[in-house]
Protein backbone atom coordinates (compact mmCIF):
# COMPACT_ATOMS: atom_id res chain seq x y z
CA UNK A 1 0.00 0.00 0.00
CA UNK A 2 2.88 2.34 1.01
CA UNK A 3 4.71 1.47 -2.58
CA UNK A 4 1.13 2.62 -4.62
CA UNK A 5 0.83 5.87 -2.47
CA UNK A 6 4.96 6.89 -3.13
CA UNK A 7 4.64 5.56 -6.88
CA UNK A 8 1.71 8.00 -7.12
CA UNK A 9 2.48 11.08 -5.17
CA UNK A 10 5.89 11.28 -6.31
CA UNK A 11 5.62 11.57 -9.45
CA UNK A 12 1.92 13.41 -9.58
CA UNK A 13 3.11 16.39 -7.12
CA UNK A 14 5.63 18.53 -8.79
CA UNK A 15 3.93 18.73 -12.14
CA UNK A 16 0.93 19.31 -9.72
CA UNK A 17 2.95 21.79 -7.85
CA UNK A 18 3.65 23.76 -10.98
CA UNK A 19 0.38 23.69 -12.20
CA UNK A 20 -1.72 24.99 -9.62
CA UNK A 21 0.75 27.40 -8.04
CA UNK A 22 2.85 28.65 -10.73
CA UNK A 23 4.37 32.00 -8.89
CA UNK A 24 5.23 29.83 -6.05
CA UNK A 25 6.31 26.07 -7.15
CA UNK A 26 9.32 26.34 -3.91
CA UNK A 27 6.47 26.98 -1.37
CA UNK A 28 4.27 24.42 -2.94
CA UNK A 29 6.34 21.85 -3.12
CA UNK A 30 7.41 22.27 0.22
CA UNK A 31 4.13 22.33 1.19
CA UNK A 32 3.41 18.81 -0.01
CA UNK A 33 6.75 17.40 1.31
CA UNK A 34 5.80 18.83 5.12
CA UNK A 35 2.16 17.12 4.53
CA UNK A 36 4.71 14.06 3.69
CA UNK A 37 6.15 14.03 6.66
CA UNK A 38 3.12 14.83 8.18
CA UNK A 39 1.58 11.89 6.85
CA UNK A 40 4.64 9.24 7.99
CA UNK A 41 4.91 10.35 11.58
CA UNK A 42 1.07 10.48 12.31
CA UNK A 43 0.28 6.71 11.76
CA UNK A 44 3.39 5.58 13.14
CA UNK A 45 2.78 8.10 16.47
CA UNK A 46 -1.27 7.31 17.00
CA UNK A 47 -1.78 3.47 15.72
CA UNK A 48 -0.33 1.77 18.73
CA UNK A 49 -1.47 4.03 21.47
CA UNK A 50 -4.91 4.90 19.98
CA UNK A 51 -5.81 3.46 17.08
CA UNK A 52 -5.30 -0.31 17.54
CA UNK A 53 -7.06 -0.13 20.79
CA UNK A 54 -10.36 1.80 19.61
CA UNK A 55 -10.08 -1.03 16.20
CA UNK A 56 -10.50 -3.57 18.71
CA UNK A 57 -6.59 -4.61 18.50
CA UNK A 58 -7.67 -5.42 14.85
CA UNK A 59 -4.39 -4.04 13.05
CA UNK A 60 -6.62 -4.46 9.39
CA UNK A 61 -8.88 -2.43 10.84
CA UNK A 62 -6.45 0.15 12.10
CA UNK A 63 -5.51 0.50 7.95
CA UNK A 64 -9.06 1.13 7.25
CA UNK A 65 -8.82 4.14 9.81
CA UNK A 66 -5.97 5.74 8.37
CA UNK A 67 -7.50 5.06 4.86
CA UNK A 68 -10.63 7.96 5.77
CA UNK A 69 -8.16 10.54 5.97
CA UNK A 70 -6.53 9.33 2.14
CA UNK A 71 -9.96 9.72 0.72
CA UNK A 72 -11.22 13.06 2.52
CA UNK A 73 -7.80 14.65 1.16
CA UNK A 74 -8.56 12.89 -1.68
CA UNK A 75 -12.38 14.78 -2.22
CA UNK A 76 -10.55 17.91 -1.22
CA UNK A 77 -8.19 17.93 -3.96
CA UNK A 78 -10.91 16.70 -6.63
CA UNK A 79 -13.39 19.64 -5.28
CA UNK A 80 -10.67 22.58 -5.04
CA UNK A 81 -8.20 21.33 -7.92
CA UNK A 82 -7.92 23.90 -10.93
CA UNK A 83 -10.11 23.27 -13.50
CA UNK A 84 -9.38 23.66 -17.24
CA UNK A 85 -5.64 24.90 -18.48
CA UNK A 86 -4.17 26.92 -16.54
CA UNK A 87 -3.88 30.42 -17.25
CA UNK A 88 -1.09 32.38 -19.06
CA UNK A 89 1.53 33.71 -16.62
CA UNK A 90 4.76 34.99 -16.98
CA UNK A 91 6.34 33.49 -13.84
CA UNK A 92 5.14 29.96 -15.57
CA UNK A 93 7.52 27.50 -16.31
CA UNK A 94 7.50 26.09 -19.97
CA UNK A 95 7.08 22.48 -20.25
CA UNK A 96 7.40 20.83 -23.35
CA UNK A 97 4.79 19.31 -24.42
CA UNK A 98 6.36 15.69 -24.20
CA UNK A 99 8.41 15.48 -20.93
CA UNK A 100 10.83 13.37 -21.23
CA UNK A 101 14.57 13.61 -18.20
CA UNK A 102 17.65 14.62 -19.93
CA UNK A 103 19.50 11.96 -19.51
CA UNK A 104 22.72 13.42 -20.47
CA UNK A 105 22.61 15.72 -17.91
CA UNK A 106 25.20 15.70 -15.21
CA UNK A 107 22.98 17.44 -12.56
CA UNK A 108 19.71 14.85 -13.26
CA UNK A 109 21.99 12.07 -12.69
CA UNK A 110 23.28 13.31 -9.52
CA UNK A 111 20.51 14.97 -7.91
CA UNK A 112 18.65 11.35 -8.33
CA UNK A 113 21.43 9.36 -7.01
CA UNK A 114 21.42 11.82 -4.18
CA UNK A 115 17.69 11.65 -3.62
CA UNK A 116 17.41 8.24 -4.24
CA UNK A 117 20.07 7.23 -1.65
CA UNK A 118 18.79 9.12 1.18
CA UNK A 119 15.10 7.21 0.64
CA UNK A 120 16.69 4.13 0.09
CA UNK A 121 18.30 4.72 3.72
CA UNK A 122 15.58 6.32 4.92
CA UNK A 123 12.84 3.01 3.97
CA UNK A 124 15.79 0.72 5.32
CA UNK A 125 15.92 2.22 8.75
CA UNK A 126 12.01 2.20 8.73
CA UNK A 127 11.76 -1.35 8.02
CA UNK A 128 15.31 -2.80 9.90
CA UNK A 129 14.46 -0.59 13.03
CA UNK A 130 11.18 -2.51 13.85
CA UNK A 131 12.95 -5.97 13.19
CA UNK A 132 16.30 -5.13 15.06
CA UNK A 133 14.52 -3.58 18.58
CA UNK A 134 12.04 -6.95 18.44
CA UNK A 135 14.95 -9.17 18.39
CA UNK A 136 16.82 -7.39 21.26
CA UNK A 137 14.21 -7.59 23.30
CA UNK A 138 12.74 -3.68 22.81
CA UNK A 139 9.72 -4.34 21.37
CA UNK A 140 8.30 -1.09 23.28
CA UNK A 141 10.94 1.08 21.66
CA UNK A 142 9.22 0.45 18.25
CA UNK A 143 7.17 3.11 18.04
CA UNK A 144 8.99 5.77 19.68
CA UNK A 145 12.18 5.10 17.52
CA UNK A 146 9.39 5.12 14.44
CA UNK A 147 8.47 9.00 15.72
CA UNK A 148 11.29 10.02 16.06
CA UNK A 149 13.34 8.67 12.98
CA UNK A 150 10.25 10.40 10.92
CA UNK A 151 9.91 14.08 13.20
CA UNK A 152 13.26 14.13 12.95
CA UNK A 153 12.77 15.15 9.38
CA UNK A 154 10.57 18.39 9.98
CA UNK A 155 13.43 20.65 10.56
CA UNK A 156 14.35 20.24 7.14
CA UNK A 157 11.18 21.09 5.97
CA UNK A 158 10.59 24.60 8.18
CA UNK A 159 13.19 26.46 6.52
CA UNK A 160 12.09 25.93 3.22
CA UNK A 161 8.73 26.80 4.08
CA UNK A 162 9.22 30.02 5.04
CA UNK A 163 12.22 30.89 2.50
CA UNK A 164 10.55 28.59 -0.12
CA UNK A 165 12.53 29.54 -3.27
CA UNK A 166 11.41 29.76 -6.68
CA UNK A 167 12.34 30.43 -10.22
CA UNK A 168 14.50 27.17 -10.23
CA UNK A 169 16.75 28.37 -7.35
CA UNK A 170 15.63 25.15 -4.87
CA UNK A 171 17.25 23.07 -7.92
CA UNK A 172 20.25 25.30 -8.03
CA UNK A 173 20.64 25.15 -3.87
CA UNK A 174 19.88 21.48 -3.49
CA UNK A 175 22.63 20.88 -6.64
CA UNK A 176 25.14 22.88 -4.67
CA UNK A 177 24.69 20.58 -1.32
CA UNK A 178 26.27 17.37 -3.81
CA UNK A 179 29.45 20.11 -5.08
CA UNK A 180 30.43 20.73 -1.13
Amino acid sequence: MTGFGVAIMHPAMPPLARAWMPGRVGFATAVYANGLLIGEILPVSLMLPMVLPWSATVWRLGFVVWAIPCVVIAAIILMTAPRGPPADNDNRVRMPARWWPQWNSGLMWRLGLLLGGVNASYFTSNHFLPDYLNQTGHGDLVGPALVALNVGQLPGVVPVIVVSPDDGAALRDLSGLWRS
